[in-house]
């Protein structure tokens, strides 16, 4: 992989964003909210599917 880090902006119901970063090293994705939603992520895992992030991982 010659990224260490993939940043994925993702837009919420056309009214917030958030920043997934995917971390090829620790095979990590984390979540970057400035309104700390507690709510399901479905707009981030229709975005990313589990098997594209493995294949990116890989």
């Amino acid at each position: 992989m010659q990224h260490d880090m993939i940043k994925l902006p993702i837009n919420a119901n056309n009214t917030h964003w958030y920043l997934a970063v995917v971390n090829t090293k620790k095979c990590e994705v984390q979540v970057l909210d400035s309104l700390c939603w507690n709510s399901g992520r479905d707009d981030l895992a229709n975005t990313v599917s589990y098997n594209t992030i493995f294949n990116i991982l890989r």
